[in-house]
């Protein structure tokens, strides 16, 4: 009687071996998971313009809030340190995003102290992070 099973070629059936091996590993097996060492460092607000283009996390409290609704893409902004024009640091959040967040961020987060993470860009010579999602936010309880 003929077997009817179909034989794999030599490297067919190392392939299929490789690929149940590789199935049965644990997830995140062999691939590089974040640790500490990952985590963007952490500065104040006012030395944010030393890290344009870099990911950090800007830390510091928002003194001045602002929405700007006659604007192209209808910003909110944030500012740190002091009002517009002479914050040290901003976040802008637009109005494609606002639906990410509960509550309008100008109004969620003004006068608070919070964390943000993202890279630092420059508009105007001043530093500033686009933010699009509230993870990226974090209210600091003030010591």
């Amino acid at each position: 009687m003929r077997d009817s099973r179909v034989k794999a070629p030599g490297n067919m059936a190392r392939l299929t071996v490789t690929t149940l091996v590789l199935l049965m590993l644990p997830a995140g097996a062999g691939v590089a998971m974040a640790g500490p060492q990952d985590e963007p460092e952490q500065i104040p607000a006012a030395e944010a313009a030393e890290h344009v283009g870099e990911r950090v996390q800007v830390c510091g409290k928002v003194v001045e809030t602002s929405y700007m609704p006659r604007m192209r893409r209808k910003p909110r902004f944030l500012n740190f340190g002091a009002a517009w024009p002479d914050q040290v640091f901003g976040i802008v959040v637009y109005v494609e995003s606002i639906g990410n967040f509960r509550r309008m961020p100008d109004r969620m987060y003004q006068e608070e102290t919070i964390c943000v993470t993202g890279t630092v860009e420059l508009s105007a010579g001043k530093p500033r992070m686009v933010v699009t999602t509230p993870g990226a936010i974090e209210i600091i309880d003030p010591e």
